[in-house]
């Protein structure tokens, strides 16, 4: 299983450069500003960023960086759920963690996005051990290991609360966990996560607590959509793990399995079974119950999700005492790679000539790079300094490509009307101009700091394989000033927006 979890690393970092053309949009956003090394930034925590901009310092090889850290991410958090089962139930049984592992689409295709829920997943997985081995053995340890697990993951993602939430609860529910709150481990645990995550925390407050608003922005929503958001996310949930259930059962027999289960929801079940009841399935809870407060799921949330199913099915499976049945697990596994893999081939080669539509992966970000050069050469001989996005998701994704394939580490604002990132200096950007990016027409007579930006030009954007549908995408030149900016546009030097950011333009 080691061996096909590291073929698995290989080919999915090396196939994606044969067929995708650029950065998909989730690692495009991670691009803008991440080479800027911000301790926090508009979004998400800052780590995602970091990975996308320590890709780039690779030159020549930082699409295979990308995407191999996103698979190492991934692949990496499913060993180490595998160690933990090794070291509580032998090598049969982690093997078979591998196998759910390696037989999901968080394992192929999606670690391509480098999305903050793949960086998410390594943490994840982590915690969920050292949470038991904390809670069960009191050892400082592994208490100090669950801390600085969830105080790392903070910088990765904030969804880890979604784990840390239902795992309080269960400690303070259960006697024999309370009443390690009169000793000091757990508290030296909690400090260590603190002390981690303190650094972040300041920045965000002097940041205007941006990227907290975001996480926890709200939607108003019906009753109606309310509940269809939650059922779409628990559909999800009972998809993996009805497939997860098929595996095991090749392998081991559905029969003992459910047996092991229903012992485990009975009153006869371990504090092993409630605590992976609670570990696996709570994150689930927390998310189909945020629409009452509001909050939109997204379907990508459930990526580290994945970990906590694949721990419950071993943990049955292992109690259930059937024999393994190696024979089977191999090209079982075997064959849930071959489908993912044939499945995103026959996407990424014939989608386009369906559809006749040129999508994220069909653009080219090395041509869109050169096109983007080429058109501010029209107005400065030098290397663009800064880059313009207009508001929407396709701006912000060519954007982020562009930056990313540039030979040369450049500013950029995402959005021409929502914000001045810390990164940009306004002043030095009003002295050297910029590059307006626009997928589609520019606008006439599109202003930003109190100048005209000038047009260059339209062209068809390119791609890496013909499409009969031509997406177009548009260039300005925000002409340099030498007198100074007017009051209005000064309050930008002090403040991230003269507006209230993400909310009105977005959403």
């Amino acid at each position: 299983m080691l061996w096909l979890a590291a073929a698995n690393v290989i080919l999915w970092s090396l196939l994606p450069l044969a067929v995708e053309g650029s950065l998909r949009l989730d690692a495009a956003e991670g691009q803008i500003g991440g080479a800027f090394w911000m301790l926090s930034y508009t979004k998400h925590p800052p780590i995602w960023q970091w990975l996308i901009a320590a890709s780039k310092l690779t030159g020549e090889f930082r699409y295979f960086t990308v995407y191999f850290a996103g698979q190492l991410c991934a692949v990496g958090a499913f060993c180490f759920l595998a160690w933990g089962v090794w070291r509580e139930y032998g090598a049969l049984p982690a093997a078979l963690t591998m196998a759910l592992g390696l037989v999901s689409p968080f394992a192929s295709y999606v670690p391509i996005q480098v999305n903050p829920n793949i960086v998410l997943m390594p943490f994840w997985a982590v915690a969920l051990w050292a949470g038991y081995w904390a809670f069960e053995g009191g050892k400082l340890k592994h208490w100090m290991l669950f801390g600085i697990s969830v105080g790392l993951a903070i910088w990765a993602k904030y969804a880890i609360l979604h784990l840390v939430l239902p795992l309080g609860v269960l400690f303070l529910c259960v006697p024999a966990y309370r009443a390690q709150l009169w000793t000091p481990r757990p508290w030296i645990a909690a400090l260590a996560a603190f002390a981690l995550v303190v650094p972040h925390a300041v920045s965000v407050a002097s940041d205007n607590f941006e990227s907290l608003h975001y996480a926890t922005r709200t939607f108003v929503t019906s009753a109606t959509e309310k509940l269809g958001l939650s059922g779409n996310f628990l559909m999800n949930a009972v998809i993996l793990n009805a497939i997860m259930a098929l595996i095991c059962g090749a392998t081991f027999g559905l029969r003992p399995i459910w047996a092991a289960v229903r012992k485990g929801l009975s009153r006869h079940a371990s504090r092993m079974d409630v605590y992976l009841h609670v570990a696996a399935f709570g994150p689930v809870l927390v998310v189909i119950a945020s629409p009452l407060f509001d909050a939109r799921p997204r379907a990508l949330w459930i990526t580290p999700f994945v970990l906590g199913f694949a721990l419950w099915w071993t943990h049955f499976t292992a109690s259930s005492g059937a024999q393994l049945k190696v024979w089977r697990l191999r090209p079982v596994t075997i064959a849930g790679m071959g489908l993912f893999l044939a499945g995103y081939m026959l996407a990424r080669l014939t989608g386009p000539a369906v559809t006749g539509l040129a999508g994220y992966p069909e653009m080219d970000g090395r041509a869109l790079a050169h096109l983007a050069e080429t058109a501010w050469q029209t107005y400065d001989k030098g290397p663009i300094p800064y880059l313009i996005g207009l508001p929407d998701q396709r701006g912000r994704h060519a954007v982020g490509s562009i930056a990313f394939d540039l030979p040369y580490r450049v500013a950029t604002i995402d959005d021409i009307g929502r914000t001045t990132p810390t990164w940009v200096d306004l002043e030095d950007l009003t002295r050297r101009g910029a590059l307006v990016v626009a997928v589609g027409e520019l606008p006439k007579d599109l202003q930003f700091l109190s100048s005209t930006v000038l047009p260059v030009g339209t062209f068809i954007r390119p791609t890496t394989r013909g499409v009969t549908r031509k997406r177009f995408i548009s260039f300005g030149i925000l002409p340099k000033r030498t007198d100074p900016l007017p009051a209005a546009d000064q309050m930008q030097l002090g403040e991230r927006s003269l507006r209230p950011s993400w909310q009105q333009a977005h959403y």
